[in-house]
């Protein structure tokens, strides 16, 4: 199934060079096998799974961010009342580029 997933302008590049290869969200996007397009690539999600949040920041890297700094940061912006809660339970979506669902769009 194909779903919308949002992201940041500022994840372009780190997506479309495989780099980000995990999004945390407060709610579900899809199921495990889905496909969304992003950037004008197409992505599927490989795992799709329920963790706190501090595992997220632990694995900032794969969420795209400079640090785990950075990646609390972004997090704060994003979700400026509840702010980053380390023990927030958190959807974890790890994802792949779908090779030859190259870019269409910048």
């Amino acid at each position: 199934m194909k779903v919308q997933i949002p992201f940041r302008p500022e994840f372009r590049e780190v997506m479309l060079n495989g780099i980000k290869t995990m999004t945390s969200r407060t709610k579900p996007f899809g199921k495990e096998g889905d496909t969304f397009p992003a950037f004008g690539a197409e992505f599927r999600l490989k795992y799709v799974f329920r963790e706190l949040l501090r595992y997220s920041a632990v694995n900032w890297e794969m969420e795209g961010a400079k640090s785990k700094e950075d990646f609390i940061r972004i997090w704060n912006e994003i979700h400026p009342r509840k702010g980053f809660d380390p023990f927030q339970s958190v959807w974890v979506n790890i994802f792949e580029k779908i090779e030859g669902g190259g870019e269409t769009k910048p």
